[in-house]
This record gives structure tokens, sequence and C-alpha cells, in this order.
């Protein structure tokens, strides 16, 4: 009777390997991980962002700066508001309609009233200028329907682009600017004197079209851009608004804005939502109502965290190893052991060798043999191994591995 020599048991460094090779497989998922499972939810925070982000910008095409004679930024006014003082005006900026009817009582005869956004006007707001005595009136843009502005003669509301253009007319300021960056809104008034194709007009004095609050003459400008910081030094720009601005001594600058009590059409009405919020506001909120039902799906879709089922006894790492080492021997599944190792040993050289952690068993053969002088074919045989046909063939190339190691680890 023959008897079979024992099959040797798995050697300790092989019980390292698989130790090692357990342990560095752990369930805590990475940061990268985390990011790659929630692409969805990533996505769609970055993108609802991206459309707030733009629908603002978008929305506020009258910044805060707009014609503000104390901005220096492009679309301020300060550069027109220091030349004006230079010449003896008094620029007095208000914001609130009280606040520019009380401004241009204390200024009395001698005064211009200029209004950035005469849109925004509501009769209430014309309310609280009845009365009140004033020289000469500045509008820029667009005039609102609620307000007038003239009894029985409303404005045409063509658009023409904001160009340079001629005077092509006869008013004297217009005449002395000569070519001046005008255009937006196109007016038609009878009685008045247009210029720059319809985008200026003077109203004299006494023109039956004045509304009754308006004791003096009124200049309706299509556009503010000949206004702005940016624009006031090209072409004629200067010597227009400077002519159209500086006739008077003191110049009340109102920066009409909804926030203004006396906004709302009804007398006693504080403003309504609808009224005080920017118009680009809706359709923010629902792009926020989407980005809440993506990530409502996409959370319900999830599996959650890993859960941890505690064992009845502490095992020790190692009996667990040499339990498993046990079930590979039983099972004879020397294929996946092999594997087990080599795979270890591929992760640990390619990290000695600092190579990145998305390197191919060949990067990782080719950089071995380069430190260890060894044929890329005999490296290749251990770090990618055919399935070993005995334990004994499983513990040599576990040792084997262990040798091209500190091989490759030594100075």
């Amino acid at each position: 009777m023959t008897t079979s020599a024992p099959t040797p048991a798995a050697g300790p460094t092989a019980v390292a390997a698989l130790e090692e090779a357990t342990a560095t497989s752990s369930l805590d998922p990475t940061l990268r991980d985390r990011v790659r499972r929630n692409r969805l939810l990533v996505g769609t925070v970055l993108l609802v962002l991206v459309v707030v982000g733009l629908l603002a910008y978008a929305g506020n095409d009258r910044a805060a700066g707009y014609l503000d004679p104390a901005a220096v930024d492009p679309s301020g006014s300060r550069a027109l508001a220091n030349v004006l003082e230079g010449q003896g005006v008094q620029v007095v900026p208000v914001v609130g309609a009280q606040a520019a009817a009380d401004a241009l009582r204390s200024a009395g005869a001698g005064s211009t009233l200029l209004i950035t956004d005469p849109g925004l006007l509501s009769p209430r707001m014309g309310q609280a200028l009845s009365g009140v005595q004033v020289d000469h009136v500045v509008l820029v843009g667009s005039v609102p329907d609620t307000a007038g502005p003239w009894p029985g003669q409303d404005p045409t509301s063509d658009n023409l682009t904001v160009q340079v253009r001629d005077p092509a007319c006869t008013w004297p300021p217009a005449v002395r600017a000569g070519g001046a960056l005008t255009g937006g809104e196109q007016f038609a008034i009878a009685g008045a004197q247009s210029c720059y194709d319809g985008s200026v007009l003077d109203v004299p004095a006494g023109t039956d079209d004045l509304p009754g609050a308006v004791m003096g003459s009124v200049t309706l400008l299509g556009s503010g851009d000949a206004l702005t910081n940016a624009d006031l030094g090209s072409d004629g720009n200067a010597a227009l608004a400077t002519a159209v601005l500086g006739r008077d001594r003191v110049l009340v600058w109102w920066s009409p804005t909804i926030a203004d009590p006396l906004f709302s059409a009804q007398a006693g009405e504080r403003p309504t939502l609808d009224e005080v919020l920017p118009s680009w506001v809706p359709w923010v909120l629902v792009q926020l109502v989407i980005g809440v039902l993506v990530l409502a799906y996409a959370r319900g879709r999830r599996f959650g965290p890993v859960v941890r089922e505690p064992l009845p006894v502490t095992v020790r790492a190692a009996e667990a190893i040499e339990g498993l080492s046990r079930l590979y021997r039983r099972s004879q599944d020397r294929g996946h052991a092999a594997d087990v190792l080599a795979r270890a040993s591929r992760r640990r050289l390619g990290h000695d060798l600092r190579l990145p952690s998305a390197a191919t068993t060949a990067d990782v053969v080719r950089a071995v043999a380069e430190r260890t002088g060894r044929g890329p074919a005999e490296v290749l045989a251990l770090l990618d191994p055919a399935v070993p046909p005995d334990d004994a063939a499983l513990v040599r190339l576990a040792d084997d591995l262990d040798s091209l190691e500190r091989q490759v680890r030594r100075p």
C-alpha cells in the first residue's frame, strides 16, 4: 500500500499575502467611490447652479451700478456726475419718490429731475411729485403706460439699435454735440423737437400734452448708454449729456426701484411679492424644484450604506486567513489562491515603484524588470501566474513573489 506524501500547507508568506489582500479590500467606500456613485446628484447640483447663475445674470440687465452717479463700473455714471459738478451743477442722488419730491422742494427754482428708469414709475409716484416745481425733466429709456406720460399722446414702442447717429434736427444741444450714441426707445410726440431718428425728444415747456405735474420742459432719451462711464468719452456723448443735464444749478438724480413704498398702484397698499421679486425668480424656483425632484429620485434608488453584521465572537485575523486558506486547499482552488497572491504582490510592487493606481500588469512587469534586471517573461510568470499544479507549486509561487518584492525594495 502506497501512501501519498502530506500536502504542504500554505506557508506563512502565502497566509500573510492573503491576509493583506483581504484586509485591503475594505467595504468602506473611498471618496472617489462616493463621487462616482453619486455622479448623477453631483452633476444635477452643478447644472442647477450654472442655470441659476445664468438666469440671474440675464435677468439682472440693469445692474446695481447702472446709471448710478456713485458707481465707477462701466455701466455707472460717476464720470458724468464729476463733469457736471465741475461745471457748477449740484448733483443730488435720491432713490424714493418722496425723497425726489423733497429734494426738488429744497432746490426751488432752477432744478432738473433725471429719472434713470421711468419704466418703474407708478401713479402713486407721480402723485408724490404733483405740485412740485421742476424746470426740466429728463426720462431715460421706456416710459410707463400707467403713468402717462402724456394724456392722449402715447409714444411709439419701436426700438432702435443703439449706435452712433447724427442729430438730423435743429435742436441746439444736439447740433453742438453732433454724432452721439443713441437709439433704444423711439418716440413721436406732436410739438417736440425730434433728433437722432426719434430716440431723443425735447418737449418745450407749455406744451399742452405735458402732464400737470411737470411745470417745465421734458427731454426723452431712448437709451442711457451715452451717460455711462464706458461711453461718455466717445463721440459727442459728453457734449449731449452735459447739455441735457447741466441746464440748471441743481440736478436731482432719481433712480426708481420696486422697493419704493409708493411703487404699488393702490393707495395705502404695500407692494406685492410679484412686484418686488425680479422677473427671473420664478425660473430659478422651477430649476430648484427640478433639482430637488432629481435628487429625491437619485437618493431613492440608492441601496444605502453598507451594514456590518457583528460576529458572535471576536476572531483573530490570522485565524480567519488560515481558515480561508484551508477552504482554498479543500476546494483545490489553487488558481484563485495564486491570483490573490499575484494581485496583492502587483499592488505592493506598484506602490513601491511609484506607479499610478491605474497601472496595468504590463506596466508593473516592465518596471520590475528594469529595477531587478530580470527578464520580462520571468517577471510576468510570477505576477500573472498559471494555475499551480499542486500545493507545493503554490507555496513556491508565494516564496518567489516574496523574494521578488524584497529584491525590488532592496536599496
